[in-house]
């Protein structure tokens, strides 16, 4: 409110904005802590000193607010990305190789998010929302980082086999990077001392794996 008693809704906003953010984090501290399956929305307005009826000013359910977070840290794991990932000058294979150089300091910059994912895998399982998860991808994956379109970029280029197709082998890539961060996320304590190597060089290597089967012959 300004010296002439009404409402600035640059400062309204901005409020909105930061109670929003603080029910999501605090949620996300007890989902991680409790389980999502074991917090409800009288817990996290207990913790985030709000009541029930503020958080639902922003989200509909529990449910709301875990795919909530999930879209936080696919914008994160945006912002992870080295510049190079859009550098036009550059071959779809090194630009790739940029990608996965992404998605690994995403993964030791956040490795809570990793363990959130497993928990909201079980959730996915039993709800089966297929289509707020087509639209998720739709939305943040496939418009802000088209992966499948790098890979077709490098196939026209050469420097990417010519039988891949792209749309599989995106999604293949995905699925390799997310269960490998998240059973790493799982281990992060106890993985160097049980194998002798650490996880950053682990990761690396599968990085490395996953592009030694899709580059092109020379």
């Amino acid at each position: 409110m300004d010296e002439n008693g009404t409402i600035n809704p640059r400062g309204y906003h901005g409020h909105r904005g930061r109670q929003r953010e603080r029910i999501l984090r605090v949620a996300e501290t007890l989902f991680l802590r409790d389980g999502i399956e074991s917090v409800g929305i009288n817990d996290i307005a207990v913790a985030a000193n709000v009541t029930r009826a503020t958080i639902y000013r922003y989200f509909a359910n529990r449910i709301e607010i875990v795919w909530a977070l999930l879209r936080l840290y696919g914008e994160l794991l945006l912002q992870s990305m080295p510049a190079d990932t859009l550098n036009t000058q550059l071959s779809g294979a090194t630009r790739l190789r940029f990608v996965l150089q992404g998605f690994m300091n995403h993964f030791f910059q956040y490795p809570e998010q990793s363990l959130f994912t497993v928990q909201f895998d079980r959730l996915y399982a039993e709800t089966n929302d297929i289509d707020k998860m087509k639209w998720f991808k739709k939305e943040l994956m496939d418009t802000e980082f088209p992966l499948a379109g790098l890979i077709a970029l490098g196939i026209r280029d050469g420097s990417l086999r010519p039988n891949l197709d792209p749309v599989v082998t995106s999604t293949t890539i995905l699925a390799i990077i997310w269960g490998v961060s998240r059973r790493f996320a799982a281990m992060y304590t106890t993985f160097e001392h049980e194998n002798n190597y650490s996880i950053r060089q682990i990761y690396q290597e599968v990085c490395d794996v996953i592009l030694q089967g899709i580059i092109a012959d020379k």
